[in-house]
C-alpha cells in the first residue's frame, strides 16, 4: 500500500515541476536566509473528514525570527515558536485549550552564493517546552504540522539540520533540500531516541508579483522497525501563491497528506503566512 502511495509521488512531484516554476518563495520548506532582520507569521488550521465542531481559529500560531549576524554577514540567528489554540463547540458544550510548543533556536548560513545559485545550512534545537497535560491541543499541533511532530511532542529535545540547494533562472526556481532529525526523550519514559531524515524539493511560477508554489516534502523514520520500507515514509504536498513585492508578503497554501492512514481523518491543512522586512 505504501509503495503505491510513493509511486503515486514521485510521478504527482514529476508534474508538479514540470508544470512550475519559482521565484523564490517558500511554503513548508526551508528559506534561505535573508540579509535583513526578518519576522515571519503563520497560521496553519487542519480539516477534517467528514467536518468539525473547531472553531475556524483553532489551529498552530508560529512566529519566527531571523536575524543577522551584522552587516553583510552570512549567518542568522533563527528563533521560532509554536502555539496551539482549539476552541470545540457543539450541541450546547464548548471547550478551549491552549499550549506553547518546544522552542527552536538555531543557526543558518548562507554557504554559497550567487546570481543564480546557492547553497544554505542550518542547525538548531528545538527545546522541549511543550506540556505533558494539554493532550487536546498538543494532539492538534501533530495534525496541524505532521511533517514536523517534535515541534510539540513533550519531553523532548530535538536537533535539526538542512541543507538546501537554491537553483534560479529568469523567471524560474528549484530548491532541494535534505537533513537528519534526531529526537532524545529527556525523561524516563521507556522511549528511545529515534532517527529521522527529513526531504523536499519545490518549484512554482511568478506571476507578475505574484507567484503560484509548489513543495514536495516529507520524512523518514529510521530507527522503526517496520515490515514494509515504504512505511518508514511519510509524505506531504503543498500548493500555494504568495505576493512577492515590497516589506511585507503575505501567502496562502494549502496541505495534504499522502498516507493513507492520515487521510482516513484528515483532509488537509489550510495556512497563512506573512513575511515582513522589519529593515529597509
Amino acid at each position: 500500500m505504501k509503495r503505491r502511495v510513493m509511486k503515486r509521488s514521485v510521478i504527482l512531484v514529476t508534474l508538479l515541476l514540470t508544470a512550475l516554476a519559482l521565484t523564490g518563495q517558500t511554503l513548508f520548506m526551508e528559506k534561505r536566509g535573508s540579509d535583513v532582520p526578518e519576522l515571519e507569521f503563520r497560521f496553519l488550521r487542519p480539516f477534517f473528514e467528514g467536518g468539525d465542531s473547531l472553531s475556524f481559529i483553532s489551529g498552530i500560531y508560529d512566529l519566527t525570527l531571523s536575524m543577522p549576524f551584522k552587516a553583510e554577514s552570512s549567518y542568522n540567528w533563527v528563533v521560532s515558536m509554536p502555539f496551539s489554540y482549539m476552541y470545540m463547540s457543539e450541541d450546547g458544550y464548548s471547550e478551549s485549550n491552549s499550549a506553547v510548543g518546544n522552542l527552536y533556536v538555531g543557526l543558518q548560513q548562507r554557504l554559497k552564493a550567487g546570481v543564480n545559485k546557492g547553497l544554505t545550512g542550518s542547525a538548531g534545537l528545538f527545546l522541549p517546552l511543550a506540556p505533558e497535560d494539554d493532550y487536546f491541543a498538543t494532539f492538534l499541533g501533530y495534525l496541524s504540522d505532521p511533517a514536523r511532530v517534535y515541534k510539540y511532542m513533550p519531553n523532548t529535545l530535538t536537533f535539526r539540520g538542512t541543507i538546501t540547494y537554491h537553483r534560479y533562472w529568469e523567471m524560474a526556481f528549484l530548491k532541494v533540500e535534505l537533513g537528519p532529525d534526531v529526537l532524545f526523550p529527556t525523561k524516563k519514559s521507556g522511549a528511545d531516541m529515534e532517527v529521522l531524515v527529513h526531504y523536499g524539493i519545490g518549484g512554482g511560477l511568478k506571476l507578475g508579483n505574484f507567484a503560484l508554489a509548489g513543495e514536495f516534502f516529507g520524512y523518514s523514520i529510521l530507527t522503526q522497525e517496520v515490515d514494509d520500507i515504504g512505511d518508514r515514509f511519510f509524505n506531504y504536498i503543498n500548493f500555494g501563491v504568495t505576493w512577492t513585492k515590497g516589506r511585507i508578503r503575505p501567502g496562502i497554501f494549502y496541505m495534504i497528506p499522502f498516507d493513507e492512514d492520515f487521510r482516513d481523518f484528515l483532509d488537509g491543512v489550510i495556512g497563512i503566512k506573512v513575511e515582513v522586512d522589519l529593515k529597509k
